[in-house]
């Protein structure tokens, strides 16, 4: 399939121009544009909207078949331009950059049904949400459909998404985190937390996969599944900076009452606990029996503190 590239479409332009002694504001006034829009062009930061391309031809003495390389260029071009001309996939999906969104999601649901599943990926940024939802909907039986719905998902409505989310969810089957994973930008704060939640009552799923739900999953449904491993103070110390400070104040005083676990374990949830909390607990820690702590043992904790919570320390 032809790769629009619009940097050699560019140099052409540019060329082309040149070779006719005209200026980028010249040229751009006989096309109706900018001449920032022509510099655009020139430097392939951007594509003709396909109905000036007859015009630019025209004013450059450059076919359109030598402007893209294409034996076939200028038949497409015309072909694209009929409002009631059926045009083909894989040309439609060549030239789309240069086709207004609405034109194009009008010809694409003519023939949905013949959009391949690499053309639906390569015309997903141009085409309108439902336009693209009707795509998809051709492609759902298909073996590779939970990729193509992650290479689309950008353009996709949150709606649609959700959708395939809960259709994952009610199938039963084991969710591919991999793939699960790379929605989560696009999805609802309540379809991620439904993901977690399978995930982690899953039981084997690694730490570092189920971290990757944790800035986007709700305060309620992280705090559940910290709950289940609240003493695995390294499993906590990745959840804390998406969980609330009072949660994370209540663990870390707890934690510091437990004879079992390390200064060092301690030292995970320091940046995230509240200095008072943080003061407090370092005084309850080196007057406390239970424990042979003296300040240089806690020096890993004070770098979190305020010079006067530091100094009172000092003084007592």
């Amino acid at each position: 399939m032809y790769v629009l590239d619009t940097q050699k479409i560019g140099r052409k332009i540019s060329t082309a121009r040149k070779a006719k002694n005209m200026t980028q504001l010249a040229l751009a006034d006989q096309l109706g544009v900018s001449y920032q829009e022509i510099s655009n062009w020139e430097r392939g930061q951007s594509a003709p909207d396909i109905d000036k391309l007859p015009d630019l031809a025209q004013a450059l003495d450059l076919s359109l078949n030598d402007l893209f390389d294409m034996p076939d260029a200028e038949k497409k071009v015309v072909t694209i331009r009929q409002e009631d001309a059926p045009v083909d996939a894989e040309t439609l999906t060549e030239f789309a950059p240069m086709i207004k969104p609405d034109t194009l999601s009008k010809k694409v649901r003519v023939d949905a049904e013949d959009f391949s599943v690499d053309d639906v990926r390569a015309i997903a940024p141009f085409i309108g949400e439902d336009t693209l939802a009707a795509l998809m909907h051709e492609h759902e039986n298909d073996a590779h459909f939970g990729e193509l719905v992650v290479s689309a998902a950008p353009f996709l409505s949150s709606e649609y998404l959700d959708q395939q989310v809960d259709a994952l969810l009610a199938s039963g089957t084991d969710i591919d985190n991999k793939t699960a994973r790379r929605l989560l930008p696009f999805i609802g704060k309540a379809k991620v937390d439904a993901l977690l939640a399978r995930l982690a009552a899953r039981g084997d799923i690694d730490d570092d996969e189920l971290v990757h739900y944790f800035p986007f999953a709700s305060a309620a449904a992280l705090g559940a599944v910290v709950s289940e491993r609240e003493h695995d103070m390294t499993f906590v110390s990745k959840a804390a900076p998406f969980l609330p400070t009072e949660r994370i104040d209540a663990m870390f005083k707890q934690a510091a009452a437990n004879e079992d676990v390390s200064l060092k374990d301690l030292q995970r949830l320091v940046p995230f606990v509240s200095s008072d909390v943080l003061k407090n607990t370092v005084v309850e820690l080196i007057n406390s029996g239970d424990h042979e702590y003296k300040l240089h043992d806690l020096m890993g904790l004070l770098p979190f503190l305020g010079d006067d919570d530091i100094l009172s320390l000092i003084r007592k």
